[in-house]
This record gives structure tokens, C-alpha cells and sequence, in this order.
């Protein structure tokens, strides 16, 4: 479903079909749980602190690797973290995941 909204100067496309990721809980020292949105190529990241990172232009085969790695952790830091562009979801967010 699509929503026009006009504004004064703007005129804005709205989906509402907005479909949260789902998290898979995984078993590391690093990582809490991990999400992926496979239409955006974005990877989240839940670490064990709680803190929650966006990954963006993340293919869907370093997903699956990531899933597959003996460890989580190591992988996610040696492919992952300083490889793509990402932000960190501010403190009080909600978050499009589902956990």
C-alpha cells in the first residue's frame, strides 16, 4: 500500500508496507542476534551490550556466511565491521526488527 502526503513544497511517497527483520538469535561473545532486509541489502547487528548497528550494502551471501561461521564473532569482525558503511540506531529508537 502507497500513501501520497503533500506538503507545502514537497510532494512525498510513503510505502506502509514496512515489514520488520526478523532476528536470529546466534551463539557468540560479540553478537546478541542478527537481522537482514534482503530489498535494502541491510545487515543489523544486536551485540550483547544491547547496542544495535545498521550495515548497508551488505550482500546476501556474507548473511549466510555469517549465519554458517564456526564463529560469529570472528567472521563479523573480519568481513563485516569495517567493511561496509553504517550507523548506530540511537538509544530509545525502535528499531524495524523483530525480535
Amino acid at each position: 500500500m502507497w500513501l501520497n502526503t503533500l506538503s507545502r513544497r514537497h510532494r512525498h511517497v510513503v510505502s506502509l508496507d514496512i515489514k520488520p527483520m526478523v532476528h536470529v538469535p546466534v551463539k557468540s561473545s560479540l553478537l546478541q542476534s542478527v537481522a537482514y532486509d534482503s530489498v535494502k541489502l541491510v545487515l543489523q547487528a544486536k551485540f550483547t551490550s544491547g547496542t544495535i548497528y545498521n550495515y548497508f550494502d551488505v550482500p546476501p551471501d556474507i548473511y549466510k556466511k555469517l549465519l554458517a561461521a564456526e564463529s560469529k564473532g570472528s567472521y563479523f569482525i573480519h568481513e563485516v565491521r569495517d567493511c561496509f558503511e553504517y550507523e548506530k540506531e540511537p538509544v530509545g529508537r525502535r528499531s524495524r526488527a523483530a525480535y
